[in-house]
């Protein structure tokens, strides 16, 4: 017995990355000597490389269902930003309230610059990098959810007549 006919889908698709500038500060007290260093600033940019989004071409751009799969892939779109709106708050927060990282008064100690730089890179990783990876799962399932059957039984009856593929 054949399957039965569904609802062809959109998609939406978004090329998430992690970028951060770690800005450091840093003393020389003479030539060869050690270096003090401390985190002066970070910015951290989480926007999308790309949010994509792909309708059937079975479906005429003019469609009563083009124009709803777009309506539904576009709360994808809302909830990709929503998302990566909190996780940009949460990062923040966690790095203004950080006690490991370094400010003037409490300066690491290094045996130059560059490795100053580096060891407050991975001291800066380590607050972001566990909020970023906890973002990508949180993300993934609450795109699922949206996506559940119920909402493509809406979908399907948003429009009469929908064509079924």
């Amino acid at each position: 017995k054949p399957p039965p006919k569904t609802l062809a889908h959109g998609l939406s698709v978004a090329d998430y990355r992690l970028r951060y500038n770690t800005k450091s500060e840093a003393t020389c007290w003479e030539p060869g000597g050690h270096t003090c260093a401390w985190v002066g600033s970070v910015v951290v940019d989480l926007t999308p490389e790309s949010i994509r989004i792909y309708v059937p071409k079975e479906y005429s751009p003019s469609s009563c269902e083009s124009k709803q799969l777009l309506l539904h892939e576009m709360e994808h779109e809302r909830l990709h930003r929503k998302e990566i709106q909190k996780t940009a708050d949460m990062m923040r927060f966690a790095l203004a309230h950080s006690k490991n990282l370094p400010g003037p008064l409490t300066p690491i100690n290094a045996s130059t610059p560059e490795e100053a730089h580096a060891r407050l890179k991975l001291m800066v990783d380590q607050i972001v990098r566990p909020i970023y990876e906890d973002f990508l799962r949180n993300i993934k399932s609450q795109q699922e959810r949206l996506d559940d059957p119920e909402a493509y039984r809406r979908l399907g009856e948003s429009c009469s007549g929908w064509k079924r593929t």
